[in-house]
């Protein structure tokens, strides 16, 4: 399905979309050791069909957790792109001790992320992501499951599951983002493995 939308895409629109939001950029934080993500060179993403029809559905680039939650950060604000800190501490209750500073510049119309964020909300309440739901509350969520690739190639059996969600959805003050490495069992997913741990966090907040 991925495939087939972004077939109406141009590759090189697509990938100067990829490149816009920064994938392979290194987030500007305060988190020592921080890296780019891997986008493909713009080339070889246009010249072969394969590139922008993985890219579709997460395959053929890569980026890191932080990355991620920055990316979904721009969903819940409206579409700015925030700079992700680090906080001197966070309990259940307490307030952040510093907000995120946002760029002037608006990536994605509120229209659009609106739209992203009524999908999300439809993972939380009636898909992979229904071990999220919190009574009184709207959230919207995503679960992943993904291949390991180590030195250029899948890793057999071995996985990255995610869950990544925003709250409450009216008006999103919070992106939480769990992201377990290699999962043990065959029944790992992101709905079986990260959604629950999410959901500890979800419920402290």
């Amino acid at each position: 399905g991925m495939v087939k939308i972004m077939s109406k895409l141009e590759p090189v629109k697509y990938w100067k979309w990829l490149k816009k939001i920064g994938i392979d950029d290194r987030p500007f934080t305060d988190l020592p050791g921080a890296v780019p993500g891997q986008l493909k060179p713009k080339d070889l993403f246009v010249s072969k069909p394969i590139e922008s029809a993985t890219a579709s559905y997460g395959q053929g680039f890569s980026l890191t957790p932080l990355k991620l939650a920055q990316l979904h950060a721009l969903i819940s604000n409206g579409g700015y792109l925030v700079n992700p800190h680090i906080t001197k501490g966070f309990s259940s209750g307490q307030k952040l001790i510093a907000t995120s500073s946002i760029n002037n510049d608006r990536i994605l119309r509120p229209d659009v992320t609106n739209n992203i964020r009524n999908w999300m909300e439809s993972v939380v309440e009636e898909g992979s992501g229904k071990a999220a739901k919190t009574p009184g509350y709207r959230i919207g969520g995503k679960t992943g499951t993904a291949q390991k690739v180590v030195n250029g190639s899948y890793k057999p059996g071995s996985k990255i599951c995610s869950f990544v969600a925003s709250l409450p959805l009216e008006n999103p003050q919070y992106v939480v983002l769990v992201v377990v490495d290699e999962p043990k069992g065959q029944y790992a997913y992101g709905s079986t493995v990260a959604v629950p741990v999410a959901k500890k966090i979800i419920d402290g907040l």
